[in-house]
């Protein structure tokens, strides 16, 4: 390693702690990914999509996050069940608890495979799933939306939709 990897190493921990994150940090790769101590980050080299040079902004995805390093945009995901926020009052991965009830599934109870449960997808506590019961008194499996999608069942609206699409229906606000 030499003294510019450990330079950026710690201009990343920095941030890591300005930003209240603890536990594992990871990123899915969409480029490049460097990783050093549990801490991944995914790089997107050249990016002039940094929305701001010194504080970090929301992804689409409410469980994503961006922040500018040495000019490339750089992409973290907040713990499980912790999400990112930053508004007048918060910023940094939060509790589900703590989060509004239009951007989480906190009450989930999957109902039982029979009458109208039958062949309805029903929402998961975990964002980017669904609960499907594909037989009579069989227990209900849990799937997953494609990457980049969550699913939501609100309003008419039920099925798998880009993390944009997702905020609008629920009315998700974490900025």
């Amino acid at each position: 390693m030499n003294w510019k990897d450990i330079e950026a190493l710690a201009g990343l921990l920095a941030l890591v702690c300005l930003l209240g994150l603890t536990g594992n940090i990871w990123a899915q790769s969409t480029s490049d990914i460097t990783s050093t101590a549990g801490i991944s980050i995914t790089t997107e080299a050249g990016v002039a999509g940094c929305l701001s040079e010194n504080e970090a902004w929301a992804d689409p995805d409410i469980n994503q996050f961006n922040f500018c390093y040495n000019g490339e945009k750089q992409s973290l995901s907040c713990d499980k069940n912790t999400y990112f926020v930053n508004n007048g009052t918060v910023a940094g991965c939060i509790p589900a608890d703590e989060m509004s009830p239009n951007c989480v599934n906190e009450d989930i109870t999957v109902g039982p495979c029979e009458g109208a449960n039958l062949y309805q997808p029903q929402p998961s506590k975990t964002i980017g799933n669904f609960w499907l019961c594909v037989e009579e008194g069989a227990d209900p499996i849990e799937l997953s939306c494609e990457s980049g999608k969550a699913f939501v069942e609100k309003d008419g609206y039920m099925g798998c939709f880009e993390w944009d699409e997702w905020r609008t229906i629920r009315d998700c606000v974490t900025e």
